[in-house]
């Protein structure tokens, strides 16, 4: 996919990041006439600090694309992780079920991380408080969360709540990141939240004495995804 800048907004991206003097797109053109009359090698100039720019923007949207794949694989990843932990709990203890999936993926998360250090490990508390909260939040209570719920609630329902992640990291962001959270998210995260009432109230409706059961499986499912958008927020700290 080919991605066209306007002048203006390459321009500000290469003054940011080389430090050189701002300029408007007014300003740009009217450089390059006036080179124009005085001397061949001003425009000349003129024309690779633009090539310059255009090549720069490129760049950083490359590198978002590549990111969005990135989210888009691990999202993928997390929800075929409902259907899978659907199975195992059918057959095996919540808890066991948890630590046997910690203990499989060790391994292929340790060997790489030792392999690849190029630097000391930190050492600080800070890194050290944020790599706790990540575990506990990201790997232990997720599972336990996900595990308990998929007992009570069906694979497909829990595979719609955990589409409120990008919204539950939405507004985790704006507390803890004090990041600022647009018209068009509120819009997202109002429709996301009718969608789980909704579904929390259609097992009243069609048999009302299994919908407790359905409505705890759906609760902790919601659980399970909250301390997931924990562990994507606190990657930011």
């Amino acid at each position: 996919m080919n991605h066209i800048c306007s002048p203006e907004k390459v321009v500000w991206q290469y003054s940011a990041k080389s430090g050189s003097v701002k300029y408007h797109f007014s300003s740009i053109y009217a450089d390059l006439a006036e080179s124009k009359k005085s001397h061949g090698s001003g425009q000349n100039s003129a024309i690779e600090k633009l090539q310059g720019n255009q090549q720069l923007c490129q760049v950083k949207m490359d590198r978002q694309m590549e990111a969005y794949c990135y989210l888009a694989m691990a999202m993928i990843i997390a929800g075929s992780a409902v259907v899978a932990g659907k199975i195992i709990v059918s057959d095996i203890p919540i808890f066991l079920g948890a630590e046997l999936g910690i203990a499989f993926s060790l391994p292929f998360l340790l060997f790489p991380a030792l392999r690849r250090r190029k630097a000391p490990w930190p050492s600080d508390r800070k890194t050290h408080m944020i790599l706790f909260g990540q575990g506990l939040c990201g790997v232990v209570l997720y599972r336990v969360f996900m595990f308990w719920g998929l007992q009570h609630t069906s694979a497909t329902t829990a595979g719609l709540i955990g589409s409120t992640a990008p919204v539950l990291i939405a507004f985790l962001a704006v507390l803890l990141l004090r990041e600022k959270l647009p018209g068009s998210r509120l819009a997202g995260a109002a429709c996301v939240s009718i969608g789980i009432i909704a579904m929390n109230i259609m097992p009243f409706l069609e048999n009302a004495a299994e919908a407790g059961a359905t409505l705890l499986g759906n609760c902790l499912v919601l659980a399970a995804i909250l301390c997931e958008s924990l562990f994507s927020v606190m990657s930011k700290l």
